[in-house]
């Protein structure tokens, strides 16, 4: 049983991670030894970050996706890039990848509707890195409309609890956040889910101060914001 104790960066900025593991015999659900004692060992790994920019375009039958070449430690020796696609929608689905030298590809022959994942790795003279991950696809949905019937439920004094209905074409959705005193834009991360809900803590001095709107996303498409609606004071008692 692996378990990521420690984070940490070198002087050199390059990530250092120590893990413990332990180990036990499993010979049925109740028939388990004690777990061995504990082990560490740290990782000084020298693989390159992920890509930077990923952007997904999701086509008839298929997905472009276009990235750019990540800088920092151990990027000298790239020489490949795999790019990952996994299809959310097909029960015991198999993790597909392809291999390119470029910083471009087009992946066909993906089922349209289909929900897909996409990723790229890194390749260089150590292997392949962590991947970083593109915006999901829809295949063939084009651009999905606006969320509705957003809800809003202040759960406590600084936490809401957002609902909304979506569509089949939405591969994500994107809340957006505005505090209704500062006179700040609506503004977003990206953070995308794949659920029509969401909860959002630490929305200080409370929840009552903010209005939320949610966006639908198929790759680089993204719609038109849903209406927005202003969290009410928590219920008391």
């Amino acid at each position: 049983m692996p378990d990521n104790i420690v984070a940490s960066s070198e002087d050199s900025g390059i990530k250092v991670t120590e893990w413990e593991y332990q180990v036990r015999t499993d010979n049925g659900d109740t028939v388990k030894s004690d777990w061995s004692p504990t082990v560490r060992a740290t990782a000084h790994p020298r693989t390159a970050p992920p890509p930077v920019g990923i952007v997904t375009t999701a086509t008839a039958t298929g997905v472009d996706v276009v990235w750019g070449a990540p800088t920092g430690p151990y990027t000298d020796t790239i020489d490949r890039y795999q790019v990952i696609t996994f299809d959310k929608d097909t029960p015991g689905a198999f993790i597909d990848s392809t291999s390119v030298t470029g910083k471009s590809i087009h992946i066909d022959g993906l089922t349209p509707g289909h929900h897909y994942v996409v990723a790229v790795v890194t390749w260089n003279a150590a292997g392949g890195g962590l991947p970083g991950a593109g915006r999901a696809v829809t295949i063939g949905a084009g651009s999905p409309p606006a969320p509705r019937d957003l809800q809003v439920t202040s759960t406590d004094p600084t936490t809401v609890q957002l609902t909304w209905s979506g569509s089949p074409q939405a591969a994500g959705y994107r809340v957006w956040v505005r505090n209704i005193n500062s006179g700040s834009q609506s503004s977003a991360d990206e953070f995308i889910v794949d659920t029509t809900h969401r909860d959002i803590a630490y929305l200080s001095p409370g929840t009552w101060n903010y209005e939320f709107c949610v966006t639908a996303v198929n790759g680089a498409l993204e719609s038109a914001k849903s209406d927005c609606v202003v969290a009410p004071h928590p219920a008391s008692g």
